[in-house]
């Protein structure tokens, strides 16, 4: 998920047709995080990212239930329609 400032939460993880990507537990989500964090602190040593922009952490791990129709709730009742829109 990310935090953003017009849509609020929304979840972020896809694959290249679109279709939202699930964790199996929290830890494997987490990992997750972590990977895209070091991916922005690469860019950074690479020259191509500033400081700031490497050390934001953009992405976190919310559990949500995905219901009959693929949509999705979390625990604060945001939901999300089946179909993940960019």
């Amino acid at each position: 998920m990310a935090d953003t400032i017009c849509q609020g939460v929304i979840p972020t993880e896809h694959d290249d047709l679109g279709n939202r990507i699930f964790y199996l537990s929290k830890a494997e989500a987490q990992r997750e995080v972590l990977d895209h964090f070091l991916e922005y602190q690469r860019l950074f040593l690479a020259g191509e990212w500033s400081f700031d922009d490497a050390m934001v952490v953009d992405h976190f791990v919310r559990k949500v239930e995905i219901l009959p129709d693929g949509s999705l709730r979390d625990a604060s009742g945001n939901t999300w329609g089946a179909k993940f829109e960019v």
